[in-house]
């Protein structure tokens, strides 16, 4: 069994926060806040000496986005904000009287010595929750999707340029490592279709 309890934080630019954690935290999602400032700002998470990027928000243009980020006690995370507006990130404190597994994740993950394995590889799909493909640049899109958000369109400097890299290229490797061979599939074509580089995302035409 158990049971959660919202949380709600502020995170504000340049003031790095480490989160204590008595069992776990799962954040939903991350929003600017209603006197926002014209720019972008980026929240990251840095875990064990690596970051990983949760979301980039922009006012008028990308004010929220869906999160689905679990941390354990042994994660020790600490978020981290550039930018220049401070964020907003809601989600629920997990206590615990059996393990608690977010929707989606296998009942028996694996642990070490570092902690739950899912959280040490940059490419794992629980830091791109809320990103897509589409996002990218790298599929089409369809008049059905709710957004038409492309990040690619938002970038303003070489840093934006990177992080989007590193985002796009962490869902081509979850794609990759997925076990679906369809997923694998298309990830492959993907990587054709940019001549072995990410950078040139932004010139693959979609037919």
């Amino acid at each position: 069994m158990s049971s959660s309890n919202f949380i709600g934080l502020i995170i504000q630019p340049n003031e790095p926060l480490t989160l204590s954690i008595d069992e776990g935290i799962h954040f939903t999602l991350a929003s600017l806040l209603d006197n926002a400032k014209p720019g972008r700002s980026t929240l990251k998470v840095r875990v064990r000496d690596a970051e990983y990027a949760l979301c980039s928000l922009t006012h008028n243009k990308t004010e929220q986005q869906s999160l689905d980020v679990y941390f354990k006690d042994v994660d020790e995370p600490t978020l981290l904000l550039t930018g220049v507006n401070p964020i907003n990130i809601t989600g629920n404190i997990i206590q615990e009287d059996d393990e608690y597994i977010p929707d989606g994740e296998d009942e028996e993950d694996e642990e070490d010595g570092y902690g739950p394995i899912q959280f040490r590889d940059p490419s794992d799909q629980n830091f791109l929750g809320g990103f897509e493909l589409r996002h990218f640049g790298l599929e089409p899109q369809y008049s059905f999707y709710p957004d038409k958000i492309d990040l690619r369109k938002e970038e303003e400097d070489e840093e934006d340029v990177r992080l989007h890299d590193n985002i796009a290229m962490g869902l081509i490797n979850s794609m990759m490592n997925s076990g679906d061979d369809t997923k694998a599939k298309k990830a492959k074509a993907i990587l054709g279709k940019l001549s072995g580089s990410i950078w040139e995302a932004n010139h693959v035409v979609w037919m």
